[in-house]
């Protein structure tokens, strides 16, 4: 006896067989390029892209030496100030050792530069600026820095860059350098140092 095949069987067949075509019609065309955007688009190739960040930072010397005085007791003259050039050998202060600046015990003795460069104030540990050498202030220890001789010659910018940015640097990668003291100059470097750590800030 032969079974007879109803109707309903092909029409669901037929439906699925009209499903598939109509999905792969669709994947096929999203697979395809649109004649009329064929001729905008181009093969990506690898190369550089310009970054532009624009992050305000310290100027710092990379070359100085800090001066300090043979043992404690007192500055009592200045012959060169914060901000003025000395050369190699010159007089930058007179010193007197002791704990009385009018004691009789001690003999002044000059301080002098070992270089050539800019005298500037002195850097704590913590990073900030000393306060500026005068006439009469006394020093504690020998290992107290008096003053800072910097070459002006070998500068750097230290910049502050966003987690969000750093990233995007890479050692050697060129920039552009501008200065509110200097306007309408620009000066090229390169990045010569990232640091490995960030900063961290408490609130």
């Amino acid at each position: 006896m032969r079974k007879t095949i109803k109707p309903a069987f092909w029409v669901l067949i037929l439906a699925l067989l009209c499903a598939a075509s109509y999905t792969g019609y669709r994947r096929y065309k999203k697979m395809s390029v649109r004649q009329d955007i064929a001729d905008f688009l181009r093969t990506v190739e690898q190369g550089d892209l310009k970054l532009d960040l624009q992050e305000s930072g310290e100027l710092v010397s990379r070359d100085s030496v800090d001066v300090f005085p043979p043992s404690k007791g007192f500055i009592i003259e200045i012959l060169k100030k914060e901000g003025e050039y000395v050369k190699k050998s010159e007089k930058i202060m007179t010193f007197k050792g002791g704990e009385r600046i009018d004691s009789t015990q001690y003999v002044p003795v000059p301080i002098v530069a070992s270089r050539d460069g800019l005298l500037t104030r002195c850097i704590s540990r913590y990073g900030a600026s000393d306060e500026e050498v005068r006439e009469g202030k006394r020093v504690d220890s020998a290992a107290t820095c008096i003053t800072r001789i910097v070459d002006m010659k070998t500068l750097a910018v230290n910049l502050k860059i966003s987690e969000i940015d750093i990233f995007k640097l890479k050692l050697n990668m060129p920039v552009t350098l501008t200065f509110t003291a200097i306007p309408g100059e620009k000066f090229s470097g390169k990045i010569d140092v990232i640091a490995p750590m960030a900063e961290t800030k408490s609130s």
